[in-house]
């Protein structure tokens, strides 16, 4: 389990598979996607790996946080437990440079 300064249970028998969750994200219902997000969120605490998802979070889940301070206030969470940098190098991730630029 990583570093975190929370600890919520979670049931990982319920936890969605990736494409599952890549659909939720995209959905246009801000609450889908505001139960999505926190049900990642707590899939990241507990050490459940979505590598892929980075992209479909800026892709979808960003352009939409104008329309809800909810889902803007998760996204604060979001940011602050997900993995901005690689394994390997230790050099910050090709999705954030892409971002940036």
């Amino acid at each position: 389990m990583r570093n975190c300064s929370m600890y919520i249970d979670y049931d990982f028998e319920k936890a969605p598979k990736s494409h599952e969750l890549m659909k939720l994200l995209q959905s246009n219902s801000l609450k889908t996607v505001i139960k999505a997000v926190k049900t990642l969120i707590l899939c990241i605490i507990h050490n459940v790996n979505y590598p892929r998802m980075l992209m479909h979070v800026f892709n979808y889940v960003v352009p939409k946080q104008k329309e809800s301070h909810a889902l803007k206030k998760v996204m604060f969470y979001y940011w602050e437990i997900v993995e901005k940098t690689s394994k390997e190098n230790g050099k910050l991730k090709q999705e954030f440079l892409l971002i940036c630029n």
